[in-house]
């Protein structure tokens, strides 16, 4: 490889800028090949002369650039100035990370830091290549006016469609008749058997047209499509941007292909759930969560719709369900239509204002245009078909479970029926079942049920509270799709710990409580850290991490069990601290009860409206593609390790107090 000197340099005529553009191509191309030599060399023992000689290469291209040919280009053109010198900057950059990675001698630490040099410089070739393409295309230049030169011709971002979607082989299956039926259904119907007799008829015909080809339209396909698409580009991982359906699909291909992914942008993250019915609820708690920001962004524009925007959208529906409108084309706007139309723009906020004025101007009488939001769903063109045939036939295809015709009356009726409520609430029911059970069942003291009794209730509430704290920790944990089977002993511990250091150490509350609840985070830290860094599952790091701490415990007690009493002798604990068990807040609520409250509330509001709970549903529902999304997924779940442990701690001492 050679580099570029200065002297050797004279840009005047358009050949020499165009071999300075194809020789730039080349030289990158030659040093990728190089990366990939390099990286499939992790193991050798020769690694570290592979790394030098690589990193020596790299720094001859450049210094070659930003002393020569980039001075010369500067030059010629000084327009490109501005570019150039951002080039020259990113290269002090490269150059930095390659002499921290040949001055690693580690073998370990020096495996991981070719992967993170790697993707910078593949990152880092690119944006060269397009800069220079950029601002070379900007010139005028005659001569490449009819023949530009081979490097301003190669691709930089190829677009692809789903099978069946897009210009090439477009899916047309199901009857225009047919599909404006499916749209044109009331979602505010009762049941929904009108619709899913028109979706079984689209798929009889879908079924005659396509034949064997209709069982090969997938999202898991569209992944193998688009792994052939990057052997096509000769590219070892494949940088992508998903827009729409197309998160899911990099969603998947990183689940299929995990090796072969580079740096992926997601304009959303793919619905994580295998279940349908979770997955349509939450589809409609977001429709109604981004109708009300739409509603806020219009009273805040003082946009047609007034002061109420979704009163006005509600009553335009009831317009619609009396008299449907009609379109100049003669198309039918009824609510379903609308509702759908709605619905599509929403999903861009550069276009709520433009969806205010057109539902605006249906409330006035004038269909067009809010219906024209659907017509790329339903309507055919010459050159794109209705996108509602192949969003049909993927959705019955990634399916895996069909929901029974009741099942999908009663989640979409508008008003729930008491079947829909009892299955939605059961778990509350069934709490209440048992509550009631206790009480026929109570054995009788002098005509008082025991089981009413104060005594009795404030050690059932006391006992629920340590649990609820407990299970609270565990909601995080089982939200990123982990289990955490060492809380029972960690309870032992840290109860264990709180006694020792009041009783044989007599120690205050203070110290004793902070110590107790910092043990527990840092068992819960510990065993998130074994998890994510080891790679082991978290059933086994916690069921070692039980057996620990059962060890730690009766180390702590040194096998004997430990009686609290309060006072100021020594020996004795603090009476300050039975305020944590066994007494009452205003006579009526136990302190454990009123602690468990607080916790519950704060970690509600904090999983509804903080980043960092994002993050954790992302994760329990695909971790692939929430790594690929760059959320820190390691660092995530070793901090729900540590409140996991931190909250089992409190519960610990409260289980301390006698």
């Amino acid at each position: 490889m050679e580099a570029w000197n200065h002297k050797d340099w004279s840009l005047e005529s358009p050949s020499r800028l165009a071999a300075f553009g194809n020789q730039l191509i080349e030289v990158h191309d030659w040093l990728r090949g190089e990366l990939v030599r390099l990286r499939s060399g992790i193991g050798t023992r020769d690694l570290r002369a592979h790394c030098l000689t690589f990193c020596s290469a790299v720094t001859r291209h450049h210094t070659g650039e930003d002393s020569g040919a980039f001075v010369t280009l500067a030059e010629r053109f000084p327009e490109l100035r501005p570019v150039l010198d951002e080039l020259v900057r990113d290269h002090e950059q490269v150059s930095a990370m390659l002499r921290d990675l040949v001055s690693i001698t580690d073998p370990d630490e020096l495996r991981r830091h070719v992967d993170g040099v790697a993707a910078l410089l593949e990152s880092h070739f690119y944006y060269e290549e397009k800069k220079i393409v950029e601002a070379l295309n900007s010139l005028d230049i005659p001569e490449w006016r009819d023949s530009p030169p081979d490097f301003l011709q190669r691709f930089f971002v190829v677009g692809m469609d789903r099978r069946g979607s897009g210009g090439s082989e477009p899916v047309r299956c199901v009857p225009d008749e047919i599909r404006t039926e499916m749209v044109s259904i009331d979602p505010a119907a009762p049941n929904v058997e009108d619709l899913l007799d028109s979706v079984r008829e689209a798929g009889q015909q879908c079924v005659v047209t396509l034949e064997n080809r209709l069982y090969a339209m997938d999202t898991s396909r569209t992944t193998a499509d688009l792994d052939r698409l990057r052997e096509a580009l000769g590219v070892q991982h494949l940088n992508a941007i998903g827009i729409g359906e197309g998160s899911r699909v990099l969603g998947s291909y990183g689940d299929r292909f995990p090796n072969r992914v580079g740096r992926m942008v997601f304009d959303g993250l793919p619905d994580p759930s295998d279940d349908t019915l979770v997955s349509m609820e939450g589809r409609a708690v977001g429709a109604e969560a981004t109708f009300a920001e739409f509603a806020k962004d219009c009273v805040a524009r003082k946009c047609n719709l007034g002061a109420d925007p979704k009163q006005a959208y509600l009553g335009l529906l009831d317009q619609l369900r009396a008299t449907p409108l009609t379109t100049s084309e003669g198309d039918r706007l009824t609510a379903g239509v609308a509702a759908r139309a709605v619905l599509i723009g929403l999903t861009d906020r550069s276009n709520w204002p433009t969806l205010a004025d057109n539902m605006a101007a249906a409330r006035a009488g004038s269909a067009d245009a809010l219906f024209n939001w659907m017509k790329p769903v339903i309507q055919d063109t010459r050159d794109q078909p209705g996108n509602l045939d192949i969003a049909l036939i993927t959705a019955c295809n990634d399916t895996k479970t069909r929901l029974a015709l009741e099942r999908l009356n009663s989640t979409a009726q508008a008003r729930p029926t008491v079947r829909s409520v009892l299955f939605r609430f059961q778990s509350l029911f069934g709490l209440v079942a048992v509550f009631v059970a206790a009480i026929v069942f109570s054995p009788t003291r002098n005509g008082e049920l025991l089981f009413l009794s104060s005594g009795n209730l404030f050690n059932v509430v006391r006992a629920i509270s340590e649990k609820g704290i407990i299970a609270v920790g565990m909601t995080f944990v089982i939200l990123i799709g982990g289990i955490d089977l060492s809380v029972g002993a960690v309870l032992g511990l840290t109860a264990v710990g709180s006694a020792d250091l009041l009783v044989n150490h007599d120690w205050g509350v203070v110290p004793t409580v902070l110590v107790v609840l910092l043990v527990g985070l840092v068992f819960g830290l510990s065993q998130g850290f074994a998890s994510t860094a080891f790679r082991i599952q978290a059933f086994i790091v916690t069921l070692a991490g039980l057996q620990i701490a059962r060890g730690l415990a009766r180390i702590w007690s040194g096998g004997q069990g430990i009686a609290i009493s309060y006072g100021s002798d020594p020996g004795e604990a603090p009476v300050v601290f039975s305020l944590l068990g066994e007494r009452t807040f205003n006579g009526l609520v136990p302190i454990p009860a009123l602690f468990f409250i607080v916790i519950a509330v704060l970690a509600t509001l904090f999983l509804r409206s903080s980043a960092f709970s994002r993050h954790v549903y992302a994760i329990g529902g695909n971790e692939k593609a929430a790594r690929l999304s760059g959320i820190p997924v390691t660092r995530v779940k070793i901090i729900v390790f540590g409140i996991a442990g931190l909250l089992t701690a409190l519960a610990g001492i409260i289980h301390a107090v006698p």
